[in-house]
């Protein structure tokens, strides 16, 4: 029987047998691989497409009739959301850059979500971008304490242009992901700025400056 069935239908399966037993849901996780960060943006694109597609194309994107017509999509999509991003948070997810990678890709699709003339109707995807705000900067710190040279490691990786570029898309509703990067970013500061007087010394890069070099050249 199983082989006859496509994925879909597998899928309703498996989620009727949760409903009448929901105490095997423990054994499932254990014995279901861990979705990778392609196959769950994968999903979540998939989502944000049916909602592009379902926006009208005679009546204005932005009201109330479009927003009546995707609500349900855009409710689907964001819960999804949330599935996935606890997925890929302290202590499930072990590589900090694998949160990063995914908050990426996940940050990105969320900005593709319309926006509507109503206040009211952007509400929770307001509400998604203050969650993942506070995502953003827990998996930041993680990334800072847990890998070697954290810091540089999301400096060298431009890290820094990639999130004040999301916070761009999201009209300024990321800013405290930003205000926490550049946190970080002024420790990192402070510490080179303390540590460079003694970094390369020579002759040509003394801490004595021009003068020192004049000194040293004196004759005896």
């Amino acid at each position: 029987m199983l082989e006859v069935l496509d994925k879909s239908q597998l899928e309703q399966l498996i989620n009727n047998l949760l409903q009448v037993h929901p105490e095997i849901s423990q054994d499932l996780n254990r014995c279901s691989p861990r979705p990778n960060v392609e196959a769950c943006i994968g999903v979540l694109e998939s989502k944000v497409r049916l909602i592009e597609d379902a926006l009208p194309y005679k009546v204005d994107s932005a009201s109330e009739y479009a927003y009546l017509r995707v609500k349900p999509l855009i409710e689907d999509f964001l819960a999804a959301l949330s599935d996935y991003t606890l997925g890929f948070l302290p202590p499930v997810e072990t590589v900090p850059g694998t949160s990063l990678e995914f908050l990426d890709s996940a940050t990105l699709l969320l900005h593709r979500l319309p926006h509507f003339d109503k206040l009211s109707n952007n509400y929770f995807k307001d509400l998604a971008y203050e969650q993942l705000g506070h995502t953003w900067c827990m998996c930041l710190r993680e990334f800072v304490t847990s890998v070697h040279a954290g810091v540089l490691g999301l400096m060298n990786n431009n890290w820094e242009a990639k999130i004040a570029r999301h916070n761009e898309m999201s009209q300024g509703k990321l800013q405290s992901v930003v205000d926490m990067f550049k946190d970080e970013m002024k420790w990192l500061n402070d510490e080179e700025r303390e540590s460079s007087p003694l970094k390369n010394f020579s002759v040509n890069n003394s801490p004595c400056g021009v003068k020192g070099q004049m000194l040293m050249d004196r004759p005896k």
